[in-house]
């Protein structure tokens, strides 16, 4: 049976023992949102000549692929090959299904995209490397714990984190399940943090957790078990699926985004001529 609006995602190469890198994760949680994600796992010297096979053999709604110097590389061949449009510098996705066509978001701009197969280029904000600088320093903090459920989970508190200016966070647990990095775990020893705001996704709430959050100004907990330890130490404690919650506020997140936005830049790509 044929794939409906399948929505190609090139796989990054993972670091140790994680199955999929994060910023992976992060593109199959976007390509969820605009159709049914495939992921392409291949080797990067021979991704273009894949993704290009199987585009004419399913021919995807999309193409996902996160911003890198070899990734943009790949990314222009797939476009050239398949004379598709090729919009870069993404933040975000969404699919208008009355004008059925997806809408790419970046730092300054709407982009209506309604040619077929484009080749979409991910900026991804899960980088390693800033995570311990940013969890000490961010005034907004998004953490998950166990109750996330996955490293692609993560992936979706990334999203909301980017939405409200923040940085993510994790417990200890999720780090030693490696759904997220060590630098981003907030009860390490000692540590503490102070945002203006900690939304705890998914997060029990363990005596030494809370005592890393003591200085935080707000703190908003999301958790299914009305007798988790967090909901106790929240300004505002819901009790509820993470995963149905924080979709729903990243559309309100969206939808206000677009309202006080005072002129949006709204650009058709055109399909290449052959």
């Amino acid at each position: 049976m044929p794939l409906v609006d399948p929505v190609l995602v090139l796989a990054d190469e993972a670091d140790d023992d994680v199955a999929l890198a994060p910023a992976t994760c992060e593109l199959l949680t976007l390509a969820r949102r605009v159709g049914t994600p495939v992921l392409v796992h291949c080797d990067h010297r021979r991704a273009a000549e894949e993704l290009i096979e199987i585009a004419h053999d399913h021919l995807p709604r999309a193409i996902l692929i996160t911003s890198s110097a070899s990734n943009d590389r790949i990314s222009a061949q797939v476009a050239v090959r398949l004379e598709s449009a090729i919009v870069t510098d993404v933040t975000d996705l969404f699919f208008d299904h009355d004008l059925d066509q997806i809408i790419a978001i970046s730092d300054r701009s709407f982009t209506e995209i309604h040619t077929h197969t484009a080749v979409i280029v991910i900026r991804s904000r899960i980088h390693g490397p800033q995570r311990e600088m940013l969890l000490t320093e961010a005034d907004v903090v998004v953490a998950g714990g166990r109750g996330v459920g996955s490293a692609e989970g993560f992936s979706l508190l990334a999203r909301v984190a980017r939405a409200l200016g923040g940085c993510v966070g994790a417990t200890h647990t999720a780090g030693e399940l490696g759904w997220a990095p060590r630098h981003a775990c907030i009860n390490l020893p000692g540590a503490q943090i102070r945002p203006r705001l900690y939304l705890a996704a998914g997060v029990s709430g363990s005596v030494r957790h809370c005592s890393a959050i003591r200085g935080a100004r707000t703190v908003v907990a999301i958790d299914s078990d009305p007798n988790a330890p967090i909901l106790r130490e929240a300004d505002l404690g819901i009790v509820g699926d993470l995963h149905r919650l924080l979709p729903a506020l990243l559309d309100e997140l969206a939808a206000r985004a677009a309202t006080s936005r005072p002129a949006s830049t709204s650009t058709t790509p055109e399909p290449a001529e052959a």
